[in-house]
């Protein structure tokens, strides 16, 4: 049997982002979103979950886009916007101030998203800095602390993926490392969407490659959105949102799907489903 989650992230990240994954829910295959609890915009998320009960939302831990909700003068600029990303890991590297800052902001955040009552049914990150050394042994405590599963994507890539792209090689990297430990919180079997967002996907390049899973659930990451300025403001990645949109909500997509054998499920059900990968939620950290 294959599953497939379908997970937008960037919930709350702008409200025009919001309206793509809302759309891409609604009219297309989105089955899940991941929430950036420091984001203006995330107290706005809640009207849309409650009005799509269907759509299960993650924790998108996020170090930086926006603004911190705790004091940490080590990771933000003096207005207490987040640093760029590498200045972020390698103060976290080097500083047990920075990695305190993270982890106590990282607790805030899904504090911030428990306040909002927003169920949240797995844990990822921005730019993956979950799977960061320094990171992620406080994001594995509060994915246990919330008893969901946690992204870990380990996707092959060629050489050429990595040239291009050594961001997503590297996650790709400490994922595949990650999975070998036995003291993981569940997650899925495998994971699609680096390769697809570097090089850029329609309807019918999404149509092959979905179709294509292999057994066992697999989680395909994408970014839909609209474009405006406040997106642009914050996020590099505009266009592209918009064109992920188009693909998510093509015409024949879900039909394909289902001709396929494939399920659409949300993170939530993952326990329910028999997979090779996912580990107990008891097995204690080493």
């Amino acid at each position: 049997m294959r599953w497939l989650i379908v997970n937008a992230d960037d919930l709350g990240l702008t409200a025009s982002v919001n309206a793509g994954i809302a759309r891409a829910h609604r009219q297309g295959i989105v089955t899940s979103a991941s929430l950036m609890a420091n984001l203006p915009e995330a107290a706005r998320t809640v009207t849309l979950i409650r009005r799509n009960p269907a759509l299960g939302v993650g924790l998108h831990l996020n170090l930086t886009a926006g603004y911190s909700l705790t004091d940490c003068p080590a990771l933000t600029w003096t207005d207490g916007s987040f640093l760029p990303l590498l200045r972020v890991l390698l103060r976290v590297a080097i500083s047990r101030r920075a990695r305190e800052q993270a982890w106590t902001e990282m607790e805030a955040q899904a504090d911030e998203a428990q306040r909002l009552r927003v169920p949240i049914d797995h844990l990822d990150s921005h730019h993956h800095i979950h799977l960061f050394r320094p990171l992620r042994r406080q994001a594995i405590s509060l994915a246990r602390d919330l008893n969901v599963p946690m992204r870990l994507p380990a996707e092959h890539l060629s050489a050429g993926d990595w040239l291009h792209d050594r961001g997503a090689g590297l996650a790709s990297f400490l994922a595949s490392r990650l999975r070998r430990r036995r003291d993981m919180p569940r997650s899925a079997d495998h994971t699609l969407g680096l390769r697809l967002h570097r090089a850029g996907f329609d309807g019918p390049t999404l149509v092959k490659a979905l179709t294509a899973i292999p057994r066992g659930v697999t989680e395909f990451m994408c970014h839909p959105g609209r474009t405006d300025a406040a997106l642009k403001h914050l996020s590099r990645y505009t266009v592209g949102r918009e064109r992920e949109l188009a693909a998510l909500t093509h015409p024949g997509l879900r039909a394909a799907l289902d001709e396929a054998g494939i399920r659409l499920i949300t993170w939530k059900q993952l326990p329910d489903v028999s997979t090779g990968f996912p580990r107990t939620q008891n097995d204690r950290l080493g």
